[in-house]
């Protein structure tokens, strides 16, 4: 079935989150699509007896060379732009909660439409003391997140990094790398695809399973098979969201210099402002 859903939402983050609530795991998805994709969608909502509604607005998305194929920001505009944008869809099986969704979406009442997507109430606080900050920025939140963190080595099932790449567990942003209220989502998330597809767990499970680089204007680093050895992070191949000399240097040497999780050294090179995760 998610295989399914992938095909018709082109996206298997987006099909995942739809898989958790038509298993009653989350109450309301949110989600962008262009106009073209709309009727689509609104077929597979039909066949799986969900309701969807759709905003009187759209998003036209900031054209960003950071992060390639994921964008976090963008500007509300009138449906009626001539410019392409994403129309944002409220998805449930209650037909109120959906309208409930367009409504707060439509009031800025960002805490209640966390709380009705199913977020945990220590996150939404986050997102709410946080969104002023990075509105202004790339309204992404990892380095927040990591930098309200102790460390740099955290479980694998908030490995947020994999949103860029299409594979994530976790439809929002944690508060902490060790949020207990969003491992325990996580775990619960990884647990029914293991019921329903356990080869998909399987490889979710060791894509989590990296080292991370993130930085705000060079894209978003994956590294394969980390090993921490005192302060060197060695791996076997890197991959990223972006092409460039940092990618290229980074399998040039296969290893970094941690300093902290804000800076790292590589070959002569040091970098600061980044951050550095290790998810196992």
């Amino acid at each position: 079935m998610i295989q399914g859903l992938k095909e018709s939402l082109g996206s298997l983050n987006k099909a995942l989150e739809l898989f958790y609530l038509i298993n009653d795991l989350k109450p309301v998805c949110r989600f962008g699509f262009y106009q073209a994709e709309i009727d689509k969608i609104k077929k597979l909502c039909s066949e799986n007896r969900l309701h969807l509604v759709t905003s009187n607005f759209k998003v036209l998305l900031d054209s960003r060379e950071n992060i390639n194929d994921f964008n976090n920001k963008g500007n509300k505009t009138s449906l009626l732009n001539p410019f392409p944008g994403m129309i944002f869809t409220y998805i449930s099986k209650n037909a109120d909660s959906a309208e409930l969704a367009k409504y707060l979406e439509n009031s800025n009442d960002n805490r209640r439409l966390g709380e009705l997507l199913g977020y945990p109430d220590c996150c939404i606080d986050f997102f709410i003391r946080n969104i002023e900050e990075q509105s202004k920025k790339n309204n992404d939140y990892v380095l927040p997140v990591l930098n309200n963190t102790d460390g740099f080595i955290f479980p694998k099932e908030l490995n947020i990094a994999g949103r860029y790449f299409d594979f994530n567990l976790l439809p929002f942003f944690p508060h902490s790398f060790r949020c207990p209220e969003a491992l325990k989502l996580a775990r619960s998330y990884l647990a029914l695809i293991t019921d329903h597809d356990p080869a998909l767990a399987v490889e979710l499970a060791k894509k989590l399973a990296r080292g991370v680089i993130y930085t705000e204007k060079m894209g978003v680093y994956l590294l394969d098979e980390p090993v921490l050895k005192g302060g060197y992070l060695n791996f076997e191949k890197a991959s990223s969201s972006q092409k460039g000399i940092l990618l290229d240097e980074l399998n040039t040497y296969g290893r970094i210099n941690i300093l902290d999780k804000n800076h790292f050294i590589i070959g002569p090179h040091m970098l600061k402002d980044v951050g550095v995760m290790m998810f196992e």
